[in-house]
């Protein structure tokens, strides 16, 4: 009897170990660890979609871009566009079709879509006066017309995570310059005129960063993180709600 009872609780614990391992791997299917995807245009910096979004709108992300990293969702929800483990910058049509390499050469991350799906921003890493530097560029959306916006050198800085602004004429970034903690800047893309609408909240001390900027719908706020920390500042530096 005590034999038989042992034998039975083998048989129950191997088919409930079975059960767990089993339930694990429909988690990791259905919900579980996979590449987050952001949208496009002025959320392109911080929005992440949640697995149950992306399942709602039908994106297999890990069959789409595999070991890719930081991709991003055209507007229309039509292109996906990465960086590859070569930090290189590709796009792929949610349908898995039109799979292009847009950039070659550089160190080439955070791709960001313009909200009219024409151009991509993306922060771009070279060797300048033997020290590398961090700059933003911009493209067509077929890799053509490469421009850079930023003067890493002449700045003394390095730029990071672009973020376009809801009618595409702007472009908000993270930027560390002269050995500073992270701010907020603000590139006219026409112009390439910068602002830094942190400043005066991180150069006092150098304890504070200011990161990850993503534009509100009124194209007049900026959400960012303060040291982990949400905020919101104005567009013209004011307002810089803790």
């Amino acid at each position: 009897m005590k034999d038989r009872l042992i034998t039975l609780f083998a048989a129950l614990f191997t088919v409930f170990v079975a059960l767990v391992m089993v339930g694990s791997l429909l988690g990791y299917a259905h919900g579980g660890p996979r590449a987050s995807v952001v949208l496009g245009g002025s959320s392109a910096s911080n929005q992440t979609l949640s697995n149950e979004k992306t399942d709602e709108l039908g994106i297999d992300i890990l069959g789409l871009v595999g070991d890719g990293q930081a991709p991003a969702l055209s507007e229309d929800g039509a292109w996906i566009a990465y960086y590859d483990s070569n930090y290189q910058i590709w796009t792929v049509n949610v349908n898995g079709r039109g799979r292009t390499q847009l950039t070659s050469g550089h160190f080439d991350l955070y791709p960001s879509w313009s909200p009219d799906g024409k151009r991509i921003a993306f922060r771009r890493s070279t060797m300048i006066e033997g020290s590398s530097h961090s700059d933003i560029w911009i493209m067509n959306h077929d890799g053509s017309h490469q421009t850079r916006l930023t003067d890493a050198l002449g700045t003394r800085g390095d730029y990071d995570r672009p973020a376009w602004s809801p009618d595409g004429s702007k472009i908000a970034m993270e930027a560390a310059v002269d050995g500073m903690m992270s701010e907020i800047y603000i590139i006219d893309v026409h112009t390439k005129a910068l602002v830094n609408v942190t400043a005066g909240n991180s150069r006092d001390d150098n304890r504070t960063n200011h990161q990850s900027p993503s534009w509100l719908a009124d194209g007049e706020q900026i959400t960012l993180l303060r040291n982990d920390d949400f905020a919101i500042v104005k567009t013209d530096g004011t307002g810089l709600t803790k």
